[in-house]
């Protein structure tokens, strides 16, 4: 991993396990450990993790212009960035659109991480 990106980890143990981790996380931060930065997205279950980014990557595949599943341009960034806006700027998103949310929020903290 460059210098100065953080790691980016998936669990699928659900709400437990990310208590857990948390509490794990706690008590080094309690003894004074210096912790590494590090993102994190927990599934309840790994089912639902490919559901949720089949549902997503449907979405993000089926979009007008076609857009691929992974950010290559800074043009597809910005297409990336507004469709993110737009959703996230909805009341009450619905699942699909929550889904598409993370995958979104994902893929743009990837692209920017990596350029």
């Amino acid at each position: 991993m460059g210098q100065g990106m953080t790691e980016m980890k998936t669990y699928t143990d659900g709400l437990a396990g990310a208590r857990r981790r948390s509490r794990a996380r706690a008590r080094l931060l309690d003894k004074g450990k210096k912790l590494k930065p590090t993102r994190s997205i927990t599934f309840e279950s790994p089912a639902e993790m490919v559901r949720m980014l089949l549902d997503a990557r449907r979405k993000v595949v089926s979009d007008e212009h076609g857009a691929p599943f992974v950010i290559h341009s800074e043009e597809q960034l910005v297409e990336y960035t507004a469709e993110l806006e737009r959703l996230t700027s909805i009341e009450s998103p619905s699942a699909s659109e929550i889904d598409a949310i993370n995958l979104l929020s994902f893929l743009i903290e990837k692209y920017e991480d990596e350029h």
